[in-house]
């Protein structure tokens, strides 16, 4: 509720409409790649983008990426992830072993 007449309200509803907040359901297998060595990749991107991005710990079976922060560096950084999904998808693969 944005009300003009008052300062500390209209900062607070610019500050608000600038905010994004996205999910990605990207299965748990692709996360070390999306993530990169020692996490490199997603600490890259949330220092450059000024966002904050989740990816669930190993021991939580979740498949849900999310991102938050400035809507431009959450775009940004949806795109960017989207694109590694997708490249994996096209050259891994996956090898059943019996053991």
């Amino acid at each position: 509720m944005c009300l003009s007449n008052e300062g500390v309200n209209t900062s607070l509803c610019s500050k608000q409409s600038k905010q994004a907040y996205e999910k990605l359901e990207i299965p748990k297998h692709f996360h070390p790649f999306i993530c990169g060595a020692n996490n490199e990749s997603i600490q890259s991107m949330m220092a450059e983008h000024g966002v904050r991005i989740n990816v669930p710990p190993l021991s939580v079976m979740k498949n849900e990426i999310t991102i938050a922060g400035e809507k431009d560096g959450v775009m940004k950084c949806k795109e960017i992830i989207t694109k590694r999904h997708k490249e994996m998808v096209r050259v891994c693969v996956c090898v059943c072993v019996c053991v």
